[in-house]
């Protein structure tokens, strides 16, 4: 996967320029990337740091952090070259994303991401980024677990998953979380979600997906995160606290209606209120207040615009084989009585009359068959 064409790799510190991004000094390590190939033509040392964060993502998490951060620098450095930017003597990666004239090229939210790399990068480097622990990734991971062995085993779209399953209920697969676990609780266990048995629990579930909206939003500091506070909020007023297992939670609850606990809370907090909570959720009271009445809308209708249209249907295939049959049956009962019948085998003419009297022979052998109908299906092509 890697051609070793120099044994360092690059630095921010050996670039002197930022000309350098597109005309290296000396070569550098060739590393393949699945997503920045694109920027080889004219930047290998962003494709081939972009190679180096996609080999790390698993196996170590501050080699992957700090390549990034080395990429947002060179991307920095690449950007002020292009638009002929002004790089002042020994700028590193602050100064260059504080710049008044880069900020006034940069989107905010592009500014936010590079800030957000030279942080967590600085922090991996230096070894302060403090991971997940075993014992937290253990504890988050328990509602799989429990979620796993809730699927209902007589169902047949569960049984058909029954090797994969097993397979991720072994001790120490979930507590590994390694990628080929997380895709198949993506691609294997979430489809099956939907054959849970959901009958009443369905304000405990909806809860579920509130605090996890929330978690989300909080993780990247999104706007949506007020909302869905001021939503769960809006849920846990509308617990009565004089049922006696909403009052055994009140302490909770009281935390949970205070807008300043969710400043400071992280996921885990969250999610120790999520546990405290779910189970009182189907006490809460529905919303009162006037109910919106009902929408009638009355079309107005011009009697004159009505169209009629006659609908014929067409028989087509074992149908039509089967409507023939039937008519031949009807027909063949009246060879040696109908003169016109008679005069059509001779090829001779048949008078009107007697095409009267063989459509009312017709009828009374068999009244659901009509002329139109035969002609339908039959064209007369005289």
């Amino acid at each position: 996967m890697c051609a070793e064409l120099s044994p360092t790799e690059p630095t921010p510190e050996t670039i002197a320029s930022p000309e350098c991004l597109r005309f290296p000094a000396a070569p550098i390590s060739l590393m393949k990337s699945l997503n920045f190939e694109f920027l080889r033509e004219a930047h290998r040392e962003l494709a081939d740091l972009g190679g180096f964060t996609e080999a790390y993502a698993h196996s170590d998490q501050d080699a992957c952090l700090g390549k990034l951060r080395t990429f947002a620098e060179f991307l920095v450095k690449a950007l002020f070259s292009h638009h002929q930017l002004e790089i002042t003597y020994q700028s590193n990666l602050n100064d260059l994303l504080a710049d008044h004239s880069f900020k006034s090229i940069t989107p905010a939210v592009v500014q936010d991401k590079l800030h957000l790399l030279r942080i967590k990068g600085n922090h991996a480097v230096h070894g302060t980024l403090h991971p997940t622990s075993q014992a937290q990734m253990v504890g988050y991971l328990c509602p799989f677990t429990v979620v796993i062995a809730a699927l209902p085993s007589e169902c047949l779209s569960i049984r058909e998953k029954w090797k994969e399953i097993q397979g991720l209920k072994k001790d120490g697969v979930l507590d590994a979380f390694s990628a080929a676990t997380r895709a198949s609780l993506k691609n294997v266990i979430a489809p099956l979600m939907v054959w849970r048995e959901v009958h009443g629990k369905e304000p405990a579930l909806k809860f579920d997906l509130l605090v996890a909206r929330l978690s989300i939003a909080t993780l990247a500091k999104s706007s949506d995160a007020a909302d869905l506070r001021d939503e769960l909020i809006d849920r846990v007023s509308r617990l009565p606290i004089n049922l006696a297992p909403v009052a055994e939670k009140l302490p909770s609850i009281q935390k949970a209606k205070q807008k300043s606990s969710y400043q400071t809370a992280s996921v885990a907090d969250l999610d120790s209120l999520r546990t405290e909570l779910r189970g009182i959720m189907r006490y809460q009271q529905e919303p009162t207040g006037p109910k919106a009445e009902p929408r009638f809308i009355d079309v107005k209708e011009d009697p004159g615009e009505y169209r009629f249209t006659p609908h014929h249907v067409k028989l087509a295939g074992l149908d039509l084989a089967a409507y023939r049959s039937r008519v031949e049956s009807v027909l063949r009962d009246l060879f040696d009585q109908s003169a016109a019948l008679k005069n059509i085998r001779a090829g001779l003419p048949v008078a009107d009359a007697d095409l009267d009297q063989l459509v009312q022979d017709v009828l009374l052998q068999d009244p659901d068959l009509h002329l139109d109908e035969l002609l339908n299906h039959y064209p007369n092509k005289v």
